[in-house]
């Protein structure tokens, strides 16, 4: 869950890319620099380093958004990042930016959890049924755990589906117990 601070910066950037008409890409250029991040040990510790000043971290960035092709808007949120000590919870800034986007969008996100992956048609007609009940977009991310048994469990925005064997043998073993 995103803090109210990265909720403000997100919709500060988001203003921004609204303006320039360049949501999509921020979001795109973001999502590239947190890889860069993740799969680069020294790059994460550089940049978190109290120790190292600013004007080189700003170097770094500089040169590393170039080599990732990033758009200005996007180098320009990472160094206000950078420079006011938050580069290290920059998932969480990301995450806000995403869910200003998708408010804006109308859209919501959900997540498909089962026990085995699901076919591109299940996928897509689970998107249609859920954006009907929703009345919203809905996008949905997948997720496989065996526990489940079978069935789906699904939650959209604050609302959780749950189809699952597992919780449906629960449920039979806690009414038997009560019995």
């Amino acid at each position: 869950m995103a803090s109210s601070r990265a909720r403000r910066y997100a919709r500060a950037l988001s203003q921004v890319a609204v303006q320039e008409d360049r949501e999509a890409r921020v979001q795109e250029d973001l999502g590239s620099f947190g890889t860069a991040l993740r799969t680069s040990p020294e790059l994460a510790e550089t940049l978190m380093n109290p120790a190292i000043p600013f004007a080189p971290k700003r170097r770094i960035v500089e040169e590393v958004g170039g080599r990732l092709s990033l758009v200005e808007i996007a180098v320009n949120f990472i160094l206000v990042l950078l420079e006011n000590g938050r580069i290290g919870e920059y998932d969480e800034y990301v995450e806000a930016y995403t869910q200003v986007t998708d408010q804006r969008a109308g859209i919501v996100r959900g997540v498909v959890t089962s026990a085995r992956g699901l076919d591109a048609e299940i996928r897509n007609r689970l998107e249609e049924v859920l954006s009907e009940i929703s009345r919203a977009r809905v996008r949905l991310s997948y997720e496989e755990d065996e526990s489940l048994i079978g069935g789906l469990k699904i939650t959209v925005g604050s609302v959780i589906y749950d189809g699952s064997i597992r919780t449906h043998l629960e449920e039979v073993r806690r009414r038997i117990s009560r019995d």
